[in-house]
């Protein structure tokens, strides 16, 4: 009981009703009693009643005492001060209640007062208050009664007559009541009325008992309910408040179900004041007919299948309503005219809700006869209606009648449900009237209205009905949804004791239908919950309570009570014994900020004695407003544990059992299943089943299979074993659990057969399961059916908190109004994935049966439009929420058309989609009396929204609104607009007076859909502390404006959780991260997990760390460590899905072989492209439409993604997939699109999504962002935040991959906009903005035609990310540093950061983790330096230039994480890496389709002589090219691929590269394709092609790096060595000018050319030299540039010094002999390779025998001498076919028959330990078996030798036919001698005709071809894009473009004296000539030409090291 009852308090009402109605009617008399003065009715008018014990009260030594007149202060005479006695006073009619008040108060330390009235009713006053206001001390016990006037006249005259023992005892009245008479009661509070009751006998009907319902309703107040029973009244004492056999003293009503027998068939009952009330007493039984009056409703309880009966009597021409408000359970109405107790078959009108046709669109319960209808009474002036309540399940209801004109009474704090159709809308009818009885007290009041569908308002009068045009309060300005009404006590109208008139009007100007309840309670007085129906828009005051109880009828549920906070920080506080439980007084409790929900299960304590104290336990809720005022709705369900499986027979086991049903096959039915259950043999079914014909037709019982060999898998699996048995003709299966445990949901896991199952299986416990087989035998009989309980309802635009367990559904109901309104049902998790199902066939969904779903992973929403061909109208929907991956918390919220559905504070509202050109709307509570502004913000995941904001119009647009936030294109995700956080949202103050809101209110919301959009929406109140819980997997966007502030939010995790990533992805300034555990929110001293790095943070909590909580919610604190701080925020479970906005990258990190899941709303048709840009390890990219891969937690993530998931065909590196419409065409709009990345070794990374060409990409501060351009006037825009440009200012630049992307980047400024342009060799920097550019947002739009590129954004304070194992070009000029991070996984224990200086010194700094110590380096160009990294940190480095240096330092930056990722090579640049010995190393290489592909593989520093191996390999789908070559013992390896075919690659070729070693080395590769401008390292060879098919292509270029400071490069050599084709064809050229000049150096010509020795008057001061070969026709080569001093890496010995003498012996022991003279080395090889014309040219360079030669032997030697000759024998095998091999290896064989070039080649170490080669000259070989013919050439001679017979034959034979001597002598002779000669000369002369002809031919030809070649040099002049450009980083472009083309470069075959041609001539030429665009970007940084391009000019790429 509440506290009045201790301690007297009951004295502390502030006001008494002195009337006959509203005292105690007592019974008083005279003792000793006398004859002449029997007992007479009295009035107690105060005093506590009863009294505390069951003696009765004695008033003793009374005394007679008259009020002095006038003035009535005084009595005469006076009484004696300190005796007790009781005062008689016989005038106090005769004054006012305001005099009369103050003396009586004085009066009271006597024993009592007894006026005597002078009205025979003993009224004294008729005044409401008496004035004892003052009477409240706890000490005074004394009463005051009032007497009529006779029996006060005798008293009087007796009274001097009494001795001083005499008396008057006061003893109450008893009541008589009857079954069935309702009686209308006043009991004053502290009171007690009684009654008695002798239950008839003959209604007993030959029972021995029967069961009585009292039922007492309170019009206002709190009346309490005590019962004695016994035999008969005179016999049974009165019950006391502590001494009463039966009791219901809840708040409110109260209802008590009591069986009494035919022995004890009398009960004495009191109803005692909690509260002065006004009530209604009723005592009726099974048999009765209650009669209702016209608008009083009563509240009953009914057990399951039990009917209760009432009856109203209706004139003949009125209308009538019969209303049923289920407060728990299911009860159904029926009415009828004709049959006294109707039911389902007999009743003419019913309303059944929950049958297997829903009727009406409510859950309420609702028959409307109108008044001509045919079945009513016809011909009499009062119809009587008998109606019937059948309570299907445990039911408390409320039920009322209205006819005619009657108003609704609404009981205190009971629910009255309604509902408005359209049909009374059309008529004029659509108002629903009610009246309120107001207590005396001075309580505030509360009016609260609950939408089931539709939008209504309140009206309340106190001066007559209510309606629109005539109400003193409304709360019309709170529109749609559920709405509440507040009347505070101090309102100037508030009326104590009076009716309130309150009116349920539909929404203007476009009335709709509505359902609804209603409710009315005072302060302090309890509201009853509905069973599922959410109470909505409760107010709480700070520091206050709201109070609710709610009926629990049946025993076997468990509880959930959720409170679902819209503003504020509400507590919630549970009990079954304290009426009022508050934060000292309560059994449960929840005080969560961002919601509270509490489950009470069946067996609690607690709760199973409430059900035995009383039938109906009463539970109560109290609601605080911690700190602050709040608003919430509250929820309260019950959920039947057993209702659904029954065990009909045998009946020793009858009754109800727990179970749990499957997750798959369809539900339980509506109508019982019941059947005999038959169990499964064998009895896991896991082998074939043995009584399938038992179990035909039959309930199977079958064990859970254990987990052996005895039942494998798939086998054990839950669906096939029920699938098992539905193949046996079984109905339904009965799963029995194995173990002891609880209860399991049985789910479908991958590789089941649950799409399969058509028949309901549940599961029960082993101990059910026990008594089940125990019964078989006697004929086990049960029942199958849908569980009974109710099942929350969802009202519209209320959001509604939820949970659910892993695999288990939350069902919700939803009732469809009756017009053509789009429903969308929304679902946000705040942890877990919760999937949605909705059925429209009054069946719950299941996974495998539902009308719509929606199983996106994440947030879901789902709609259902008025044409879908299975929506209703006035129907019931069930929604079936699924915890799919996990158990999982969340909100769900339904909304209609016309509603506005209703923001949470701090709850960001998810997946809002709105079409392009249409509008959403929304509202959310304001507490105007206070002064918190409120932020209204939007986050955009796709398209483009706008936003507006109003307090007056509830649908705010562009037109109308007082607020507005209007994107732009160029804005990312964060709207803009003008508020005062830079646009991100819209940010209204509490003291904008002329447009905030004064008192609580609502702003309204409108979301413009610019495009189609799905967006996300957040309210935050500026004084509110409560954080903003993060949804798994959802950014949130927020702003920092000042240093030092924090941002606080929330992350929840559930029970199967692993682990999560916290991540803060900062677009401006610096953010820091802290994570706490407990209940503390963390800052930067308190926390448990932090990242304080610059730039982005993210922090991986792992369940299994000692601070880690599960399940639990986690504290996340943003702090700004800089101003103006804009971030996101987003916290993702592993298993979670992150959702992607479009345009903005979404970091993440996984581990080795695991997956990181994503998704996108697909609401339009662009096509889509992902983009991965991979930052360390090596991810892959894995896409597809709208299978959720987190959906089924037992599926393997590689089952997760489907086997017809997109992928990109890159092994490593940023991959793109596009997904066109043939691509999309599984996406039906709306669809969502789901991507995995899978780390194939351990990776960190960014996923960015983009649609919509035109919204700009937002660039994160020093992270690379690779992109696409896939056309050639294609473009993509990128947008860039930057709090202030200042110290050091912001860069932007480019790496290409491929193609030749150029940027614009511009912003504006105080005087004006700027355009600054670059590209990849020239990025672009802004160092400073004069004046001051603070909060800058540039814009970069990046063009230049089909390329691939990686652009990154950087401040100077930020740090750069480096990616694993890809090269970065960097540069620091004098005294300056930049900061680098490196993200070092933890198994990472051999990481190294490779740092190469290409100029100057460095200073380098590595900070290993954040908070290590320093480690202060030095590196150069001769020193270079590996760097190790500490595992498991980010650990940051600064690189820097010593400030004593007059020029910048250049340098690359190159991470090793781990050994098995990929390498990215960029065209033309040197990268180096250490191999181990026999591992493997991986490259990827993107070259333009067509272009061939020249590899060289150089290996340095060998400890050990190592053979290095290539295998590169093209491949797609389809198609694969590969090659593979293998050197020998410290060789390098020159490789030429040939253009791949078009099969393989249209656009751009992948190249993968494996390179192994024997032995551990450091190898250089180098990846170069045809145009590409190579750096050229010294000492360094590559290896490269000439085409020639046009000019453009008869050159290549290189461009050799100097440092200007350093003597030793100031002498050069360049060594050109041509492997295939002629030497004569090819020519090396140097130059230091970009101009034809004298200065220009040319190779000699010659076979080979020689090498080229450049000395310090040309390259001394140098920073770059430029090198070119060029070649006629096509050649292959190697190109080395080297120090002097460096010997060459191969080189030709001369014919004297290189000769070898070669003898091929044969007979029984065939060998080769073979001398030479020695070089002093002692490993030698003889190369061998078919003679071909140029084969003997090839051989005299070592790539040529690299090429075109095998190797034949290898020669060892221990030791030779220089200059010896060395003999030496190769023994030789000969095959059957002639061949000749190797003796002891047949691998290695000579060609038989074919002409050879051998050549001998010795390996010469050199300084380095880098092999030398030195090859002796090329000899011819020719090896014949004997008898295997003649040979050609004794062919030829003999041939030629029968042509000279023939012809000597033929002349004898003409000169003798001529007649000419013929004979052996001279004259013979001399004829023949000279008739051949002159025949010779002829032909001659006619030879050389011909071959002059040709001769002029071809120099005719040739001219025509430079003609062409001039006419393309002139077409190309200055604009020409060389092949170079089109590579995969284009190191040199811009103006190396420039000085590439044709017309720049000197010719290249230049004419000749006598008009022939000269050799092409390849030209290199440095420095670099400044341009217009770089010099714009020069002059903004401040930085002089000269010094720009005297030193080098180096893009800070992000990705490859480019070159300018």
């Amino acid at each position: 009981m509440s506290s009045r009852w201790h301690g007297f308090a009951w004295l502390s009402m502030p006001s008494l009703l002195l009337s006959a109605a509203s005292a105690s009617e007592i019974s008083l008399e005279l003792v000793p009693t006398t004859s002449t003065l029997p007992a007479a009715p009295a009035l107690l008018l105060f005093g506590q009643w009863p009294p505390r014990n069951t003696e009765p009260l004695l008033l003793s030594n009374p005394s007679l005492a008259s009020i002095v007149m006038p003035g009535c202060r005084e009595l005469t005479p006076t009484p004696p001060p300190g005796v007790s006695s009781t005062l008689v006073i016989t005038n106090p009619s005769a004054c006012s209640a305001s005099e009369l008040g103050p003396l009586i108060k004085h009066s009271m330390r006597s024993a009592g007062v007894v006026l005597l009235s002078s009205a025979e009713s003993g009224e004294v006053v008729h005044l409401p208050n008496w004035g004892l206001n003052g009477i409240q001390t706890p000490d005074v016990g004394g009463y005051v009664v009032s007497v009529g006037k006779s029996w006060g006249d005798r008293l009087a005259a007796l009274m001097p007559s009494l001795d001083a023992a005499a008396s008057l005892r006061v003893t109450p009245r008893v009541g008589a009541l009857t079954i069935d008479e309702e009686r209308d009661e006043w009991v004053v509070e502290g009171h007690g009325n009684y009654y008695s009751l002798v239950y008839p006998e003959e209604r007993f009907n030959g029972r021995t008992s029967a069961k009585l319902t009292i039922t007492v309703t309170p019009e206002f107040g709190d009346p309490d309910l005590f019962v004695n029973v016994g035999a008969s009244a005179d016999t049974i004492p009165l019950p006391v408040r502590h001494a009463a056999q039966y009791s219901e003293t809840s708040p409110g009503d109260d209802a008590m179900d009591l069986e009494i027998t035919a022995e004890m068939p009398a009960l004495k009952l009191m109803i005692l004041g909690a509260d002065a009330s006004n009530f209604t007493l009723l005592v009726s039984d099974e048999q009765s007919v209650v009669p209702l009056e016209n608008g009083r409703p009563k509240r009953f309880e009914s057990a399951a299948g039990t009917f209760r009966y009432f009856s109203v009597q209706v004139p003949e021409h009125e209308l009538l309503r019969v209303t049923v408000t289920p407060l728990t359970g299911d009860p159904d109405l029926f009415v009828s005219c004709t049959t006294t107790k109707p039911d389902s078959t007999s009743a003419t009108w019913s309303s059944r809700q929950t049958g297997q046709a829903a009727s009406e669109g409510s859950p309420y319960e609702h028959v409307v006869i109108p008044e001509r209808d045919s079945h009513r009474c016809s011909n009499v002036a009062l119809c009587t209606f008998n109606i019937a309540v059948q309570a299907k399940t445990a039911s408390t209801y409320s039920i009322a009648g209205v006819w005619g004109s009657g108003f609704i009474r609404l009981n205190e704090g009971l629910p009255q449900a309604g509902e408005i159709n359209a049909e009374e809308i059309s008529t004029g009818q659509g108002m629903r009237n009610y009246i309120y009885r107001a207590s005396g007290t001075h309580a505030d009041l509360s009016f609260g209205l609950s939408l089931v569908y539709g939008v209504a308002h309140i009206y309340v009068a106190t001066d007559g009905p209510a309606s629109p045009t005539h109400a003193t309060w409304t709360s019309n300005t709170l529109a749609s949804a559920s709405e509440r009404l507040d009347i505070r006590h101090t309102d100037a109208n508030f009326c104590a004791a009076c009716d309130y008139h309150i009116a349920i009007v539909p929404a203007a100007p476009h009335a709709q239908p509505v359902a609804y309840t209603l409710s009315a309670a005072s302060a302090e007085t309890m509201t009853v919950l509905e069973d599922g129906t959410p109470m909505a828009s409760v107010a709480v005051a700070a520091d206050a309570y709201e109070y609710f109880k709610f009926f629990v009828s049946n025993e076997l549920v468990d509880l959930q009570i959720i409170l679902t906070a819209f503003r504020g920080n509400p507590d919630l506080y549970v009990s079954t014994t304290t009426p009022k439980p508050n934060a000292t007084s309560f059994e449960y409790t929840s005080q969560d900020l961002e919601g509270d929900i509490i489950k009470i299960d069946h067996r609690d304590a607690s709760l199973v004695a409430c059900h035995e104290r009383q039938t109906t336990c009463v539970v109560y809720v109290s609601v605080l407003g911690v700190h602050d005022d709040a608003q919430f709705s509250l929820l309260v369900s019950a959920y039947p544990v057993s209702a659904g499986f029954h065990v009909d027979l045998p009946t020793a086991i009858a009754g109800e059992y727990e179970f749990t049903t499957a997750t798959f096959g369809p539900t339980l039915p509506q109508l019982p299943l019941s059947q005999y259950v038959s169990y499964a043999q064998p009895h896991h079914a896991c082998a074939p089943l043995e009584n399938v014909n038992d179990l035909s037709g039959m309930i199977a019982l079958v064990d859970r299979s254990p987990a052996t060999d005895e039942c494998p898998m798939p086998e054990r699996y839950f669906a096939n074993m029920v699938l098992r048995l539905q193949e046996a003709n079984a109905v339904a299966v009965i799963m029995a659990n194995n173990v002891d445990g609880p209860l399991v949901y049985m789910g479908a896991v991958s590789g089941d057969q649950a799409t399969r199952v058509t028949i309901p299986s549940i599961f029960v416990s082993k101990d059910t399961a026990t008594v089940l087989k125990q019964n078989l035998a006697n004929g086990l009989h049960v029942s199958l059916s849908k569980p009974s309980g109710r099942i929350p309802l969802l009202t519209p635009g209320n959001p509604q908190a939820g949970a659910t367990l892993h695999s288990q559904f939350q069902y919700y109901e939803v009732w469809t109004p009756p017009g053509a309104d789009a429903i969308e049902i929304s679902v946000t998790p705040s942890f877990g994935n919760p999937d949605l199902f909705i059925s429209s066939n009054e069946l719950l969904p299941s996974q495998m049966y539902y009308t719509w779903t929606s199983e996106t992973s994440g947030s879901e929403s789902l709609r259902i439009d008025a044409a879908d061909p299975k929506a209703c109208r006035s129907c019931r929907y069930y929604v079936g929420v699924l915890g799919a991956a996990s158990s999982t918390a969340y909100t769900i919220q339904y909304t209609l058309t016309d509603t506005l559905p209703t923001l949470q504070a701090g709850l960001p509202m998810p997946a809002i989609e709105v079409k392009a050109g249409e509008y959403r709307y929304y509202r959310c509570y304001i507490d105007g009396h206070g002064t918190s502004g409120v932020t209204i913000a939007i986050t955009i995941a796709s398209g483009d929204a706008d936003l507006y904001v109003s307090f007056v119009n509830e649908h705010p647009t562009k037109q109308q609104n007082q607020f507005e936030a209007e994107g732009r294109m160029s804005c990312n995700s964060v709207d803009c607009g003008n508020s005062i956080k830079q646009g991100d949202a819209i940010h209204i103050s509490a003291s904008d007076v002329s447009k905030f809101c004064n008192g609580p209110c609502l702003a309204y919301i409108g979301v413009y859909g610019a495009l189609e959009s799905t967006v996300s929406l957040l309210m935050t109140l500026d004084d509110d502390e409560a954080p903003v819980p993060l949804s798994d997997g959802v950014s949130q966007l927020a702003v920092l404006t000042h240093a030092g502030d924090y941002d606080f939010y929330t992350f929840s995790v559930g029970q199967s959780a692993e682990a999560f990533d916290v991540t803060v992805t900062p677009s401006s300034g610096d953010p820091d991260l802290y994570l706490t555990s407990n209940a503390s929110f963390p800052d930067r001293y308190n926390w448990e997990w932090r990242s304080t790095g610059a730039a982005g943070e993210v922090v991986r909590v792992t369940l299994t760390d000692p601070d880690a909580c599960v399940p639990c919610t986690y504290r996340i604190a943003v702090y700004a460590w800089t101003p103006n701080v804009r971030y996101s925020v987003t916290a993702t479970s592993v298993k979670g899905t992150r959702l992607l906005n479009e345009g903005a990258a979404a970091p993440a990190k996984a581990e080795t072989g695991k997956y990181r899941f994503f998704r996108y709303f697909v609401r339009s048709m662009e096509d889509i492209e992902l983009i991965l840009t991979d930052f360390s390890g090596n991810p892959s990219l894995f896409t597809w439409f709208n299978r959720n891969p987190t959906a089924n937690k037992s599926l393997d993530p590689n089952e997760a993604v489907p086997s017809n998931a997109l992928s990109s065909e890159r092994p490593s590196g940023p991959e793109t997939i596009v997904l066109d419409a043939g691509a999309r065409s599984d996406c039906k709009l709306p669809c969502t699109l789901y991507a995995a990345v899978r780390a194939e070794s351990n990776a960190s990374f960014s996923l960015l999504i983009t649609q919509h060409p035109s919204l700009a990409i937002q660039l994160v501060d020093g992270q690379p962002q690779a992109m696409t351009i896939h056309t050639p006037t294609g473009e993509r825009r990128f947008t860039f935040d930057a709090a202030e440009v200042k110290d050091g200012g912001v860069g932007f630049s480019l790496a290409a991959f491929a193609g030749s992307p150029k940027m614009v980047v511009s912003y504006a400024r105080a005087d004006g906009r700027v355009s600054l342009t670059g590209d990849a060799a020239n990025p672009v920097r802004i160092e400073a903005c004069t004046p001051s550019c603070a909060n800058v947002r540039f814009t970069v739009v990046v063009s230049g035609g089909q390329s691939e590129f990686a652009i990154t954004a950087k401040t100077a304070r930020s740090v750069q990310l480096l990616q694993d194992r890809t090269p970065l070009r960097g540069q620091a000029a004098p005294g300056t540093a930049s900061l680098y991070k490196v993200d070092v996984p933890s198994e990472a224990a051999n990481a190294v950061l490779a740092i190469t200086v290409l100029q100057g010194r460095l200073d380098v700094v590595l900070e290993g983790s954040e908070y290590s110590p320093y480690t202060n380096l030095t590196a150069s160009s001769t020193e270079p330096l590996s760097l190790p990294l500490v595992p498991g940190a980010m650990n940051r480095v600064s690189i820097g230039a010593p400030r004593s240096q007059q020029r910048p330092s250049s340098f690359v930056l190159l991470p090793i994480l781990s050994s098995n990722s990929t390498l990215v090579v960029t065209d033309g640049q040197p990268a180096a890496v250490a191999v181990s010995p026999n591992s493997v190393e991986r490259f990827q290489f993107l070259s333009p389709a067509g272009a061939a592909v020249a590899l060289t593989a150089s290996p340095s520093g060998l400890t050990t002589k190592a053979s290095i191996s290539l295998v590169a390999r093209f491949e797609s789908d389809n198609h694969t090219l590969t090659e593979a070559k293998r050197g020998n013992d410290g060789e390098m390896l020159f490789m030429f691929l040939t253009a791949p075919e078009q099969a393989i690659c249209e656009v751009y070729c992948l190249l993968s590269i494996e390179l192994s070693a024997s032995a551990a080395a450091n190898v250089t590769l180098t990846a170069s394709t045809l145009g590409a401008v190579t750096q050229l390292s010294l000492d360094q060879p590559v290896a490269g092609e000439v085409v020639g098919a046009n000019e453009a292509e008869r050159m290549r270029q290189y461009v050799v790096l100097l440092d200007p400071n350093d003597d030793k490069d100031d002498e050069l050599t360049l060594d050109l060595q041509v492997c295939s084709s002629r030497p004569s064809k090819a020519a090396l050229y140097m130059s230091d000018k970009v101009q034809p000049s004298s200065a220009f150096l040319v190779s000699d010509a010659g076979s080979p050319p020689k090498p080229l020795n450049v000395g310090p008057s040309t390259l001394r001061g140098l920073s770059k030299l430029f090198v070119g070969v060029g070649a006629v026709g096509s050649i292959e080569y190697v190109l080395e540039a080297r120090y002097a001093s460096t010997p060459a890496s191969s080189s030709l010995l001369s014919p004297g010094e290189g000769s070898v003498k070669m003898k091929l012996h044969r007979g029984d022991e065939p060998h080769m002999e073979i001398s030479f003279r020695s070089t002093g080395a002692t490993r030698y090889e003889l190369y061998f390779g078919r003679k071909e014309s140029e084969t003997r040219e090839q051989f005299k360079y070592w790539c040529g025998v690299q090429k075109g030669g095998s190797v034949f032997k290898t020669l060892t030697f221990t030791q030779t001498s220089k200059s010896d000759v060395v003999h030496t024998d190769i023994f030789l095998s000969e095959r059957a076919d002639g061949t000749i091999c190797v003796a002891g290896d047949e691998n290695v064989c000579l060609p038989h028959g074919e002409d050879l070039t051998l050549v001998l080649v010795a390996t010469v170490p050199r300084a380095n330990d880098r092999a030398r080669h030195v090859l002796y000259q090329p000899f011819d070989f020719v090896y014949h078996r004997g008898g295997g013919g003649p040979s050609a050439f004794v062919i030829l001679i003999l041939i030629l030798l029968f042509a000279c017979l023939g012809y000597a034959g033929c002349w004898v034979a003409k000169r003798k036919m001529q007649g000419d001597h013929v004979g052996a002598d001279k004259e013979t002779w001399g004829a023949f001698s000279g008739e051949t000669g002159t025949l010779m000369r002829g032909a001659a002369a006619r030879t050389s005709a011909f071959a002059k002809y040709c001769y002029n031919a071809a120099l005719s030809g040739f001219s025509w071809s430079r003609s062409k070649i001039r006419d393309a040099r002139s077409r190309h002049v200055a604009g020409t894009r060389t092949r170079g450009n089109e590579s995969m980083s284009a190191p040199l472009t811009a103006a190396a473009s420039q000085y590439a083309a044709p017309a720049v470069l000197p010719a290249l075959a230049p004419a000749a004296a006598d008009g022939g041609t000269e050799p092409l001539q390849l030209v290199m030429a440095s420095p670099l000539p400044p341009d217009a665009s770089f010099g714009q970007a020069t002059q903004v940084a401040s930085t002089t030409s000269g010094e720009m391009f005297d030193e080098p000019v180096v893009a800070t790429d992000v990705r490859h090291a480019g070159m300018d």
